[in-house]
């Protein structure tokens, strides 16, 4: 999942998608708070030696959570999990991933969609990570847009 500096960027600048979003469980967003990925529900177990959080989504129970073990996650890796029904989506922008991005676009062939993709990446300003590219492809098909590095024109 792309969570770079330009990514966060073109997304936040894509007015006409940001309104409509639909939050789900397992959305990635950025907030003042830095990466969040949407949780059905947050359990936070603290002992004298580490944090552990499971993120626990709506078809899962605790014998099989997402396990963040690591002490440290928010300094390390920026990523944290947000209870699904506590967060403020004006606060934040939503990270489309690339699963999600696809389903923009009304292609129903995944080769077709993948030599679309190709196509335009070899034309379109040069982006480095898949969901850059299909962002931008989205953009154009969908609003007419193309991203100059710093906004949707």
């Amino acid at each position: 999942m792309d969570t770079s500096k330009k990514y966060i960027e073109m997304c936040w600048r894509t007015k006409e998608i940001q309104e409509k979003w639909e939050k789900h469980a397992g959305d990635w967003l950025f907030s003042p708070m830095g990466i969040r990925v949407l949780s059905s529900k947050v359990i936070r177990v603290e002992s004298e030696q580490r944090t552990v959080r499971f993120a626990i989504p709506k078809r899962m129970t605790l014998t099989s959570p997402i396990l963040d073990s690591s002490p440290d996650n928010a300094l390390t890796t920026g990523i944290d999990y947000i209870d699904f029904d506590v967060f403020s989506q004006k606060e934040c922008i939503w990270l489309p991933r690339q699963d999600q991005l696809q389903k923009m676009i009304t292609e129903s062939e995944p080769y077709r969609l993948f030599n679309k993709l190709y196509a335009f990446g070899e034309c379109a300003y040069p982006f480095e990570t898949p969901e850059q590219l299909t962002l931008a492809y989205v953009m154009h098909e969908k609003f007419n847009k193309k991203w100059n590095d710093s906004e949707w024109v």
